[in-house]
């Protein structure tokens, strides 16, 4: 089978090599299509070199078909399966309180051990949610980052009629974006990307670019004054560290989405001041990823827009070089089965 080895910054090597023997307990995939995600660019730019190292196959972003399973396991051959690419330890104490998805150890596919960019990849069954017939591939492969953003609005525990202002519109800010315009709150977008502003226009969000002039007084009028209720930060980015407390509501929630991965200035005064509550998110628990799945075969969401452009397998090193470098892009997803 092929393979897309990951060789450390900004270089893949396409390879031939046997393909895997499942293990009791695991289910052979051929895995059908992959999205490529803000931490793979971040790992193909060398910034995770000393977790991820070299020769990793990376995707953690996926939906494939059992070739082989268990003979008495939950799944069959021919069952379209999405990853939860999360494994936990069960013996520390986030596995023990049933915060699995905190695990001190946790393991990601894809990032700890090898993930989906190989045409045939050996899965733990448990890690396997059947995807229905209504969701089609291309969406099937955004179920991953929409439970994120399940998790993110599940824990903000938005209620109706709430002001929000997410920080950041790249795939999982939108999805926020737009499961948080479902729970009936009134959201506001900001964004600095020109492209990414006019995409999610297209999705009727109403946004704003922070860097404008007119941004202060446009959250103003939005809030009488008052304040955004819930505040998600989804940019990852020091700029957005910076803004989040100072847009928030007397006793505003800031739900920490993007990651932070050094240092960040933010203006700890406003916690005091206005008594904000800070929550951070990671990953998501496996009723946030089957309640992903079922948003999409309920077709709550229509994410077919998300996706910016398909590329077979042999052209992952083009694929990750333009999610990595152009503004317009949102999903690219690779295709490793035709249909």
């Amino acid at each position: 089978m092929k393979a897309a080895l990951y060789l450390g910054s900004g270089r893949f090597e396409l390879v031939e090599k046997p393909a895997p023997e499942p293990q009791p307990g695991e289910s052979l995939l051929e895995v059908s299509r992959v999205g490529i995600c803000g931490t793979d660019v971040r790992i193909f730019q060398g910034h995770l070199q000393n977790r991820v190292g070299t020769r990793r196959i990376l995707g953690h972003e996926s939906v494939s078909i059992v070739r082989e399973t268990s003979p008495h396991g939950k799944l069959r051959a021919g069952d379209r399966v999405a990853v939860e690419p999360t494994i936990s330890c069960g013996n520390c104490s986030a596995c023990r309180q049933n915060f699995a998805h905190a695990c001190r150890n946790l393991c990601i596919l894809g990032i700890d051990q090898d993930g989906a960019l190989q045409q045939f990849w050996t899965v733990p069954e448990h890690r396997c949610h059947r995807v229905p017939d209504a969701i089609p591939d291309d969406q099937a492969a955004l179920i991953e980052p929409l439970a994120v953003a399940v998790h993110s609005v599940r824990v903000a525990a938005l209620r109706a009629d709430e002001t929000v202002a997410v920080i950041g519109a790249g795939t999982v800010g939108l999805l926020i974006a737009l499961l948080a315009r479902q729970a009936g709150a009134k959201v506001l977008v900001l964004e600095i990307n020109p492209a990414r502003l006019e995409f999610a226009r297209r999705f009727q969000l109403d946004v704003t670019n922070p860097q404008s002039p007119e941004t202060q007084q446009r959250v103003a009028d939005w809030t009488r004054g008052e304040g955004m209720d819930v505040i998600f930060e989804a940019s990852g980015s020091g700029d957005g560290a910076r803004m989040m407390t100072s847009l928030a509501a007397v006793r505003g929630r800031v739900i920490l989405v993007g990651i932070h991965e050094r240092e960040t200035r933010t203006d700890l005064y406003q916690i005091f001041l206005s008594e904000l509550s800070i929550q951070g998110v990671r990953a998501y628990l496996s009723s946030d990823f089957a309640e992903a799945i079922r948003l999409l075969a309920e077709r709550k969401l229509d994410l077919a827009a998300f996706v910016s452009g398909h590329y077979p397998l042999e052209q992952i090193q083009n694929a990750m070089e333009l999610a990595a470098s152009s503004a317009s892009v949102m999903k690219i997803l690779i295709r490793l089965r035709p249909v």
